[in-house]
């Protein structure tokens, strides 16, 4: 019966790391180590510098991301529908604000700016722009 060689040992090793820093990554990312979300729907005027996949955050922090960007005509006017996914870990107040900010030296951000309202939106539930 032959034993494991160098290059077994080797290789379970390296999968082992992979998948470690695959957990530290996850952890970085969304601060929480939790893949989920929930969706939250928003229209504003302008979105001016947004793509999908732009970070949402909230005081700073990345809470979430925009996950897609629809153009709609509101009357003789156009808006834009946006979609968030927001780590479900995470509740936004019903009466919170979004706002454009960032774009000089980094990417454009979403930042939510966190209402009163002892509410919170639920998911699916939709935010107003700023």
């Amino acid at each position: 019966m032959k034993g494991i060689g160098s290059f077994e040992t080797l290789l379970s090793g390296a999968v082992i790391l992979l998948a470690v820093g695959f957990f530290i990554f996850l952890n970085w990312q969304t601060g929480t180590g939790s893949l989920g979300s929930y969706e939250l729907a928003a229209r504003l005027n302008s979105a001016d510098g947004i793509k999908p996949g732009a970070d949402v955050r909230i005081a700073g922090v990345k809470v979430g991301s925009v996950a897609t960007m629809d153009l709609v005509k509101t009357g003789k006017r156009y808006a834009v529908d946006l979609k968030l996914a927001i780590r479900d870990d995470i509740r936004v107040p019903e009466d919170s604000r979004l706002v454009i900010g960032g774009g000089t030296l980094s990417s454009t951000t979403l930042s939510i700016a966190p209402g009163r309202s002892h509410a919170m939106a639920p998911a699916g539930g939709t935010l107003r722009g700023s």
